[in-house]
């Protein structure tokens, strides 16, 4: 299979996904890790009401264990 192949047809099934129902968002196994991985379209934010302002998230003291919890990574950008 050419490389990149595989995240078209990835691709293409989230945006059929996205189209043909309301879900915010998927959860599924990545091919390459084998752990399981979240996509969160973006309608999932346009119900959100923020009583307050955006927190800079790398400030918020918790946000390690609420990660942890979730048991997410966070990669930064190169």
């Amino acid at each position: 299979m050419p490389f990149g192949h595989g995240r078209r047809r990835a691709d293409a099934g989230s945006q059929d996904i996205y189209d043909r129902t309301d879900f915010d968002g998927i959860l599924y196994m990545s091919r390459i890790t084998n752990k399981q991985c979240v996509a969160v379209y973006d309608r999932a934010t346009a119900g959100l009401e923020a009583d307050s302002p955006a927190l800079d998230l790398p400030r918020l003291s918790a946000l390690g264990l609420i990660l942890d919890a979730l048991q997410v990574t966070v990669i930064p950008r190169e």
